[in-house]
């Protein structure tokens, strides 16, 4: 199979990528993004989903997908941003992330942070400064689009599963780097 980085680079907003994949947000200028749908139908497309996929543009190997039916998509069900809402120790991160071993150990654990909706963030690595952020200006810390909190803006790209197969039904536990159905790699 092809890998992600020899997938189509700039999907439509609210496109399909690959088998069922929907980017339902996009950095659009240094710390800048957007959502793809409006943020209140993030919740309602997440109802039917089972997995998230964040992932750097450039760098499609860059990337990290949820574990099927974990707290990421169990937060934007509920119109919470992801990470909001509590702490998510490195440890525990583990049991529902897999993919880029620097993605998932160094950038998506949290501690201490406040529910935060949909409108203000789409994802929080509270008290994590080499944490990715992805804030709206609606957020008290300002317009934020990086996978380091200390670092520049990155391209940052976050998908979820709307339809089709999951991974557990292709691959129960692909490695990172390893091709994974129509064209996805973790």
């Amino acid at each position: 199979g092809r890998t992600v980085a020899e997938e189509e680079p700039d999907p439509r907003p609210g496109e399909a990528v690959g088998e069922g994949w929907t980017r339902i947000a996009h950095q659009v200028a240094g710390h800048g993004w957007a959502y793809d749908v409006p943020a209140r139908d993030v919740q309602r497309l997440a109802a039917s989903a089972t997995r998230v996929l964040v992932r750097d543009a450039g760098n499609h190997a860059y990337n990290a997908v949820s574990t099927p039916e974990s707290k990421p998509i169990q937060q934007l069900r509920e119109g919470q941003c992801i990470g909001s809402g509590g702490s998510h120790a490195q440890g525990e991160i583990e049991g529902y992330w897999r993919g880029h071993e620097d993605l998932v150990d160094k950038r998506l654990w949290n501690r201490g942070c406040p529910p935060t909706p949909l409108s203000e963030g789409l994802f929080w690595a509270c008290n994590n400064g080499q944490g990715l952020h992805l804030f709206t200006r609606e957020h008290p810390q300002g317009e934020r689009c990086q996978f380091n909190w200390s670092g520049r803006p990155n391209a940052v790209e976050v998908f979820i599963d709307v339809a089709g197969r999951t991974v557990a039904e292709e691959e129960p536990d692909p490695r990172p780097g390893e091709a994974v159905g129509e064209g996805w790699t973790r």
